[in-house]
C-alpha cells in the first residue's frame, strides 16, 4: 500500500518547491555546473532563465522564485523575454530545451505516480 504522506507534495506548495529544487539540482547535473542565484554572466543567467520559464510553466512564478532564490518579479521578466531570447540569443534554444525535458519528465512522473496511487486507493 502506498504511503499517503509522500503523496501530500500535490496538495502543498512546500511540496512543489521542494520537487522544482530536486529539478534544479537534476538540471544543474546534467549541464555540469553548480547553480550560482546571482552570477550575471551568460554560462549563469542562460541556463537560470531557461530553466526558471520551464519551471513556472509548471509551478508558477512565485513558487519558482523560490526555487530560484529570486524576486518573483524577476521570473515575470524571464517569461515575457523568453520568446525573443528563443529567437536571438545564441544556445538560449538548446538550454530551454535541456531544462524543459528535467521539468517535464521529473513532474509527469511524479503525476503518473500520484495518479496510481488515487486509483489503487479507489480500487481498495
Amino acid at each position: 500500500m502506498y504511503n499517503p504522506q509522500a503523496y501530500r507534495k500535490f496538495e502543498n506548495p512546500n511540496g512543489l518547491v521542494a520537487d522544482g529544487i530536486k529539478a534544479r539540482n537534476i538540471y544543474y547535473d546534467s549541464i555540469g555546473l553548480s547553480y550560482q542565484p546571482v552570477g550575471r554572466g551568460t554560462m549563469y543567467s542562460q541556463p537560470r532563465q531557461a530553466f526558471g520559464v520551464a519551471l513556472s510553466k509548471r509551478i508558477g512564478y512565485a513558487l519558482t522564485a523560490k526555487v530560484l532564490e529570486k524576486d518573483r518579479t524577476t521570473l515575470n521578466h524571464y517569461g515575457k523575454c523568453h520568446e525573443v531570447n528563443l529567437e536571438s540569443w545564441d544556445g538560449y534554444a538548446q538550454v530551454y530545451d535541456n531544462a524543459k525535458y528535467v521539468v517535464d519528465t521529473l513532474f509527469d512522473g511524479s503525476t503518473k505516480t500520484y495518479s496510481i496511487y488515487l486509483i489503487n486507493g479507489k480500487v481498495s
